[in-house]
Parts: structure tokens; C-alpha cells; sequence
């Protein structure tokens, strides 16, 4: 598919709009690292799944997705990651499909004789209902998230965090349905809200994610057709706001706004399509706060990616 230039136009100045809204955020800025930032699963964009006008049909499809790579720059919390996940569509109509996934998203440090030195795993969720519209698709629904530390007892602290959340998702398609490109709208209303750290006296350090309120989001994607029929550049570019509460319980912290935290990323590559896709990229990506170190610090990460999925329902 050959996106056209009016296409890349739209596409490229939504991208930019994303990375200079993330670029004009302050130093303190922070936001969840969302095990499914990296992509979109709509079942809409499969025709091969469709199903005809007043019929439905249970189970109606299932994916699957795995990826890995190593860190090229960061800190010493990032050597090596692996992520793995799937979905199953448990009932889909013309127009709606309801779907459950979940995945992991695992993160190794250089800290062993093998460089590859198990520290934590971020794990989420859900539950997803995804509706067609003539001009666009919209999902909602909730998700379970959480993040653990692994072998931590020979550094002698710990961090468990919780971040569940409901999520709305307004998904705009370049041109029509049948093209890749989107930009994507999101928002998260955190529910379940832990940011558990051993020694406890390191819980008064930082930021704590017992605050979170909510977050907004963009995502924009394109590819641009190689003269190879089945492969692609692809483009991918995200940022996200989230707004802290000065109060930790669940109904007070609607009385008081305390911070706005934002993060960044982007990734660009080589897509190969057939039966299903397979990407190799460099994805960058910036966070106050990586969610691991007892102590909340920063990092500017830049990885490889080797990553399989679907063909259509991930994107």
C-alpha cells in the first residue's frame, strides 16, 4: 500500500504536533509505561474476520504477539526486554466486538555474567468493547496492570505498583478504514491506585503513583510502501499527559489537581507482511519515572525490536 502525500501530510503533522506537546512538558514529567503503548489491537481491521449485517458470531477470532530486543542506551535497569501477549474475541457482530487480552512485558539488566539479569515484569489485563462507526472506530473498556520486581532481594529493596484503569480510545483513520494510518485518542481514569516500596521509608521519595487520577493521550501511525509488494516503512510516534492528585484516597482525590506528568516515544522500521507481520525497528522513548527503581528516576531509553503479530489486527 502507497500512502499517498496529502496522506503523509496529515499523518506527519499530527506526529509532530504529538513531539512538540511532549517536547514543551516540564523536566519532572512521568507517565505509566502502559505494557500495550507500542501498538493497537482493533478486530474491525481484519477483513478476513468480518461478519455479515444482523448476524453475529462467538469466538470469532484470536492473535497473538511476541517481541524482544535488546537496549541499546538507558541506565543500568535496561539491558535486554521481551514482550508477549494475545487477545481472544469472544463475540463479535457487524459493528461490535467484545475481546479479553493480556500480555507482559519483561525487563533484564546488565548486572550478571551473562548481561541478561531478570528485573522486573510488567503485567496487564482487560477487557475491551470495540464499536465501528462509518468514519471512525472507538473502544472502551478496563484494564489490569501491574508491575513486580524480580530477584530484588540481592539489591535489598523492592517496588509493586498497581494502575488499573478504565479506558476510552477514539481511533481516526487517514483516509478511510482500508488504510493503515491512524491517529488514535485515548484517556485512562485510574481505579486502582499502589506504588508499594521495601525499605517503606523510600515511599516518601519521589513520585508516588498512589496519586494517579487520569491520563490523556495521542498516538499517530503510517507506512510507506516499498517497491517490495510485501514490505513497508512504518512510523510511529505517542505521548501522553497524566494528572496527579494531591490526595491518595479514591473519592478525595477529585478535590485537588497536584501535577501534570507527560512521557514521549517513537519508533520507526521495516515491516514484512504475509500470513501474518513481522517489524524490526529502533524505538525511543522518555520517562521520568521507568517504574522500577525504588527511588523514581528518569531515563532516556533507545532499543531494537524484533516483533511478530497478527497481520491487520495489530497495528
Amino acid at each position: 500500500m502507497i500512502v499517498s502525500l496529502p496522506t503523509l501530510c496529515r499523518i506527519g503533522g499530527a506526529c509532530l504536533l504529538i513531539l512538540l506537546w511532549s517536547a514543551g512538558l516540564p523536566d519532572t514529567s512521568e507517565a505509566q509505561r502502559l505494557p500495550d503503548r507500542h501498538f493497537i489491537t482493533n478486530p474491525f481491521w481484519d477483513a478476513r474476520t468480518s461478519v455479515e449485517p444482523d448476524a453475529s458470531q462467538l469466538v470469532n477470532s484470536y492473535g497473538g504477539w511476541a517481541a524482544f530486543g535488546p537496549y541499546l542506551t538507558g541506565d543500568s535497569d535496561h539491558a535486554w526486554h521481551h514482550e508477549i501477549g494475545g487477545f481472544v474475541e469472544l463475540w463479535r457482530s457487524h459493528r461490535t466486538s467484545l475481546l479479553v487480552t493480556t500480555q507482559i512485558e519483561f525487563i533484564a539488566d546488565p548486572n550478571n555474567e551473562i548481561n541478561f539479569n531478570p528485573r522486573a515484569v510488567l503485567w496487564e489485563e482487560g477487557i475491551v468493547l470495540t464499536r465501528r462507526q462509518n468514519t471512525f472506530d472507538w473502544q472502551v473498556g478496563y484494564y489490569h496492570r501491574c508491575k513486580h520486581d524480580i530477584d530484588n532481594l540481592a539489591i535489598g529493596e523492592q517496588r509493586a505498583s498497581i494502575f488499573g484503569s478504565l479506558r476510552g480510545r477514539l481511533i481516526l483513520p487517514a483516509r478511510s478504514h482500508e488504510t493503515d494510518d491512524y491517529l488514535a485518542l485515548e484517556t485512562n481514569f485510574y481505579t486502582i491506585r499502589q506504588d508499594a516500596r521495601l525499605p517503606r521509608v523510600l515511599e516518601s521519595e519521589g513520585r508516588n503513583w498512589n496519586q494517579l487520577l487520569a491520563s490523556v493521550g495521542a498516538q499517530g501511525f503510517t507506512r510507506i510502501g516499498l517497491p517490495a509488494a510485501t514490505t513497508d516503512l512504518y512510523a510511529q510516534v505517542r505521548g501522553r499527559l497524566s494528572v496527579l492528585s494531591a490526595n491518595e484516597g479514591f473519592f478525595n482525590r477529585l478535590s485537588a489537581v497536584d501535577q501534570l506528568r507527560g512521557s514521549f516515544g517513537t519508533a520507526i522500521g521495516v515491516s514484512v507482511r504475509g500470513r501474518a507481520e513481522m517489524r524490526l525497528g529502533l524505538e525511543y522513548e522518555y520517562s521520568h519515572d521507568t517504574g522500577i527503581p525504588a527511588v523514581p528516576t528518569d531515563a532516556h531509553l533507545l532499543r531494537v525490536v524484533l516483533r511478530a503479530h497478527p497481520l491487520d489486527l495489530v497495528r
